[in-house]
């Protein structure tokens, strides 16, 4: 008897919620509308929800649509304003999503749900807060997409990237066209999409150049949520370490992409960056010349013929021989004496003031090389891909500007190259291998002797 009661109370609930969901409401609408009937794969769609009330509600919610085969990004949430109708005063609210299907063919945007309280002021309280209430339930209708597949003008091998508008961005930390051996530029880039994900996004390829390696970051993406849609954008670098002299050729490439508002084919050019690589700045120059060591030996040889020519005068300069032999007594001893002095003064500055400082300066930099190896570490204790990218591209950076650790800036290339791989999917490495691979290598390079400058000799002998 009892689940008799049960079925007939539910039978009932579902005629009263049904009745309540399809009756119309005075003072009350809802409606839902997309920007366009048909899409591309992968193209944004934008879906807004509206809702028009002149009745006072409260506790209203409105269901997420659910679209199978198809990202959903909120654009607009709960926007709200009042407007005047019919010459009442009339609340407005919107919602919007970004939509992009990932299959061709009939795209379904269900109906959303609404379901709320309408209060009666006139039924007593302040405001009408206790006043009588009674529950509406209303729905938007389901709305029938195409979406169209890759258009045949499109570059078989290029990935599909339908947008509003791309843009592409560089920089230089410091744009050179000259640069020496050794000697690291950093080229950044910055694309930006309207109406797309940045998943979509490209990245550019690492040029292979002849005497110069390259070190590409996998990159920061950023979505930003506007009218017109989604705002997807992308800031990757390229370092260009030189090994030789010569000139480095970096060639251009092109990023293929569909525009939405006109439908046709784009291409956006990255432009081709050429520089001049000079020798080492630190290796030392050739001190003479031939002509400079040939003019030197003249000069040498010129006071050897003196005799020579003052032999007729030997009588008439007897008076001058006792001057020479004061200076050789009393001048030139006297200035051997102030030059060993100097000599000795500032070996002494030297050591009292120069030798700490570079004390310093090396012990600086090997706290710092410590500090970059234990975040690394730290990163990879928990397991933190991300972070540890971070950590190894900043250790990157430090070995770059030093000379000790350019040893290890091949390794590092390789091991980030493998960790971006990890990260993004683009090679089938395992993870913990390469997290691995990272712990030992920074056990090798813990020890890392940075360099400690010998003085200077000012006097060579």
């Amino acid at each position: 008897m009892s689940r008799r009661l049960i079925n007939l109370a539910t039978t009932l609930m579902l005629i009263l919620l049904s009745s309540v969901l399809h009756a119309s409401v005075s003072g009350f609408s809802i409606r839902s509308f997309a920007d366009r009937s048909d899409v591309y794969i992968h193209a944004q769609l934008i879906f807004t929800i509206e809702i028009k009330s002149q009745l006072h509600l409260q506790n209203g919610s409105l269901a997420k649509p659910e679209i199978p085969d198809a990202l959903i990004e909120n654009l607009i949430e709960d926007e709200q304003k009042e407007v005047i109708e019919n010459g009442q005063r009339t609340l407005v609210f919107t919602r919007s999503y970004a939509i992009f299907p990932s299959k061709a063919g009939a795209l379904t945007i269900p109906s959303v749900i609404f379901e709320g309280s309408v209060v009666d002021p006139s039924g007593g309280g302040f405001g009408g807060f206790f006043g009588r209430g009674r529950r509406i339930r209303a729905a938007t209708d389901a709305i029938a997409i195409e979406v169209k597949p890759i258009p045949s003008s499109f570059p078989k091998n290029q990935p599909f990237l339908p947008a509003k508008s791309l843009t592409v961005v560089e920089s230089f930390d410091d744009e050179k066209h000259e640069l020496n051996v050794n000697k690291a530029l950093t080229r950044r880039f910055e694309i930006k999409a309207l109406g797309s994900l940045s998943a979509f996004l490209p990245i550019m390829k690492t040029p292979n150049l002849k005497g110069c390696e390259v070190y590409s970051e996998a990159g920061v993406k950023n979505q930003e949520k506007g009218p017109e849609g989604i705002l997807a954008s992308v800031n990757f670098s390229q370092v260009y370490l030189p090994l030789e002299p010569g000139v480095v050729s970096i060639p251009e490439q092109t990023i293929y992409w569909w525009d939405t508002e006109l439908d046709q084919l784009k291409t956006t050019p990255i432009r081709s960056f050429e520089f001049q690589v000079l020798p080492d700045a630190n290796k030392p120059a050739a001190s003479t010349t031939p002509d400079e060591q040939a003019g030197s030996n003249a000069s040498a040889n010129s006071p050897m013929s003196a005799p020579a020519s003052t032999e007729p005068n030997i009588t008439e300069s007897v008076p001058s021989k006792k001057q020479s032999n004061w200076f050789d007594l009393w001048l030139w001893p006297s200035l051997a004496i102030l030059f060993l002095l100097l000599w000795i003064a500032t070996l002494c500055l030297m050591f009292l003031k120069k030798k700490p400082q570079k004390v310093l300066i090396v012990s600086q930099a090997q706290e710092k090389l410590a500090a970059h190896i234990a975040r690394v570490q730290k990163a990879c204790d928990e397991g933190a891909l991300p972070q540890v990218l971070v950590s190894l591209r900043e250790l990157l950076k430090w070995s770059l500007r030093h000379e000790e650790g350019k040893n290890i800036v091949t390794k590092l290339g390789v091991i980030i190259h493998e960790l971006e791989g990890s990260l993004y999917g683009q090679k089938n490495i395992n993870p913990t291998d390469v997290l691995s691979e990272v712990k030992n290598f920074m056990n090798e390079i813990k020890n890392l002797a940075v360099k400690k400058e010998s003085l200077k000799t000012l006097y060579p002998f």
